[in-house]
């Protein structure tokens, strides 16, 4: 690979991050739905499905009540509990010293609701799933030329390279604001694979926190940035996106830009290793 390519792409992202706060966004669509309204649930009970969704790894953040299910002509399946939701209901009162005034006071209570996987006989609905990413085949062969590469399970709500078994998981490619981010998120997992000891044995079993997490975080967001545009997906949207990751960690490792450089070289061995160049 032409060294050049990883020296432009460090100077897009330090020029990006000379331009001030920038804010990283996740790029697939992680939001709890509720089946029956169609829009995301908000304050705690936004917290409280997203939380349970990925403790779950359940595929689809789309909830609904028994009764909702029921009226689907669909049911819980037997076993099932649900998640205990709030919601605020205003109710009216006539105050007791003028009966003409009527007040109105919150009243908080809770329902259950259910993950469509813990449901029969009821099929995710075409609304929820109406993205049309496509596959962008140079893009994707960036992966499936990759000699010695890990396993990639698609499902769920989480992206992560798992060293121990040897996978990537990435939710599905509908699942993301467009296909462009998909890329860019497999990139970022693929670049973490490379360190595993059968590859390129950099340090990746590290906890959150330390500086070498934070550090391998640094080469995996550079090395996706470099594939990105070694595929012609580098958008303006994404270096933004890609910067503001960075920057996140360079916070925790105390604004050292530095760093970047270090994290550039470590990402374009693993780039290397990942299109089958031959390693100096």
């Amino acid at each position: 690979m032409n060294t050049k390519i990883a020296e432009i792409v460090t100077s897009k992202i330090i020029a990006e991050l000379e331009k001030g706060n920038i804010i990283w966004l996740k790029t697939w669509k992680n939001n709890p739905i509720s089946h029956q309204t169609k829009k995301p649930y908000t304050g705690i009970n936004h917290w409280i499905l997203n939380l349970q969704s990925m403790e779950k790894e359940y595929n689809d953040n789309l909830w609904l009540t028994y009764k909702q299910a029921t009226r689907l002509k669909g049911n819980v399946k037997k076993g099932e509990h649900g998640t205990p939701i709030i919601f605020f209901q205003m109710v009216e009162y006539k105050d007791k010293d003028n009966e003409e005034k009527i007040k109105r006071i919150p009243l908080l209570k809770y329902f259950n609701v259910f993950n469509i996987a813990q449901c029969e006989n009821i099929t995710v609905p075409d609304w929820f799933n109406n993205k049309e990413n496509n596959q962008i085949m140079e893009a994707e062969s960036i992966y499936t030329n990759m000699q010695n590469k890990p396993e990639l399970k698609h499902g769920g709500e989480k992206s992560a390279y798992y060293p121990t078994d040897d996978y990537i998981q990435i939710p599905d490619l509908t699942k993301f604001k467009n296909s462009n981010s998909y890329y860019a998120t497999l990139y970022h997992e693929m670049i973490h694979a490379t360190g595993n000891e059968k590859r390129l044995n950099r340090n990746i079993k590290n906890t959150f926190g330390d500086p070498d997490y934070a550090k391998e975080e640094l080469t995996a967001e550079m090395g996706s940035s470099i594939l990105n545009h070694h595929a012609g997906i580098n958008t303006e949207e994404l270096l933004k996106n890609n910067a503001g990751y960075i920057q996140s960690w360079l916070k925790a490792l105390k604004d050292d830009r530095s760093l970047i450089i270090k994290a550039s070289s470590q990402a374009e061995k693993a780039v290397n290793y990942i299109l089958n160049k031959n390693q100096d």
